[in-house]
């Protein structure tokens, strides 16, 4: 097998960032209107600028940054989507970082940047103001921070990976156990003198973030108002149940069983322009092989044990929704997509290696895929017959706007 040179490895990375920029770029201002959960969180940002009362469920970092570039650029919808943008960029280049210094492997590092540029939901919440564009963005700045301490132990790279989590976990508490795997990976894989003072950062720096992002929209005495709004949030998520047309369960997701309908709108006789949160189906249907692949591999492959940090992150997270009987959606997997893609990128390194055709022929199915459900992921006129091209599983017909006994918007 021909071995990448750095160029090359740096080539392919520098290509596939900027494809990812172009696709998540290209027309990002349309619709110009709220798209799904935006009705909240842009709304929310802009009462920061506007001093209109205003409570939300999550912590309020999200709507905290889109009200900085509201106060510059103005409260229109690509001003909203301006930091997803970035962030969908930007996890490429993350990506690839993470799984390259965990896996020690740029070509598995290139695996994954092309699996999050080419998929479905990194590309719809990189073109939508909605929290969990945010939470993904810095859980993957975390880790890949974590991933550089683990090579040299420097103290600014703990730093950073726990700033970030901070941030992640005061836009939404799901980052809470990922912050608790993160801090147990750092502290058992570092010098065993140094574990009080890392977990003592780890412990107290998320949680200074967390505080004085709570600072954002406070309404009364900071602590009367700390009390006041847990009681508030921590009962909505608990009491949260409903039929939403577009609710799954945890055990759906990674077959996306349910897709939803972001956006929608009819533009002329049998064309419409629909955003729809699906993962490419290629991606994801082999990410299941690849879970069960993962198994095999740490229990009798050799030199895998690179495996368990990404297999344990993304198992903890994902059937930790078991126990949790609040209405869900497909959207919750994404914090931990990154985790998948790299058990994923690992079995088609793998498959490379033994089969190199096979493997190019995965790519292209990939791509082919992607680029068939593209205008569904960015609101593009398509016509009814190609809306019905694109049902491939029963529940995925709720998506299509022309049979409206099937439709229901969020």
């Amino acid at each position: 097998m021909a071995r990448f040179k750095i160029n090359e490895t740096r080539i392919i990375l520098f290509v596939l960032v900027l494809i990812a920029a172009a696709i998540r770029i290209w027309r990002m201002w349309e619709p110009d209107s709220f798209v799904f959960d935006e009705a909240y969180y842009a709304d929310y940002a802009n009462s920061l600028v506007t001093g209109k009362d205003w409570t939300d469920v999550h912590p309020p970092l999200a709507e905290g940054l889109i009200s900085l570039m509201i106060r510059a650029f103005g409260n229109f919808a690509w001003v909203w989507r301006l930091l997803p943008v970035f962030f969908g960029i930007a996890n490429v280049l993350l990506i690839y970082l993470f799984a390259r210094n965990i896996t020690k492997n740029p070509k598995i590092g290139l695996i994954a940047a092309f699996l999050v540029t080419f998929d479905g939901l990194f590309l719809v919440h990189s073109r939508a103001a909605l929290l969990v564009s945010f939470v993904t963005f810095f859980v993957l700045c975390a880790y890949t921070a974590g991933s550089y301490f683990v090579r040299n132990f420097k103290m600014r790279w703990l730093v950073l990976a726990t700033l970030f989590m901070g941030m992640a976990i005061s836009t939404q508490w799901t980052a809470i156990p990922l912050w608790a795997i993160l801090a147990l990976w750092l502290i058992t894989a570092s010098p065993i003198k140094k574990h009080r003072i890392e977990a003592l950062i780890m412990l107290l720096l998320p949680l200074l973030v967390y505080m004085l992002v709570l600072l954002i929209n406070c309404k009364t005495s900071y602590w009367n108002w700390i009390l006041h709004w847990h009681n508030y949030a921590l009962s909505f998520h608990l009491k949260l149940k409903g039929d939403h047309a577009f609710a799954s369960r945890w055990y759906d997701w990674l077959y996306l069983r349910q897709p939803i309908t972001y956006y929608q709108s009819k533009l002329a006789e049998n064309y419409y322009a629909s955003i729809v949160l699906l993962g490419n189906p290629v991606i994801w249907w082999s990410s299941i092989v690849a879970f069960g692949y993962s198994i095999y591999a740490m229990l009798y492959g050799r030199n895998k044990k690179y495996l368990f940090l990404p297999f344990i992150t993304f198992s903890v997270f994902y059937f930790g929704w078991s126990a949790i009987g609040r209405e869900q959606f497909l959207f919750y997997v994404l914090p931990v997509a990154p985790f998948l893609f790299v058990l994923l990128s690992n079995l088609l390194f793998d498959l490379y290696k033994k089969k190199a055709t096979v493997f190019f022929g995965w790519i292209v199915l990939a791509l082919a895929v992607f680029f068939f459900f593209y205008p569904l992921w960015v609101g593009r006129p398509i016509s009814e017959k190609y809306f019905r091209a694109t049902q491939w599983l029963p529940d995925w017909k709720k998506i299509n706007i022309i049979d409206k006994e099937n439709s229901s918007t969020p």
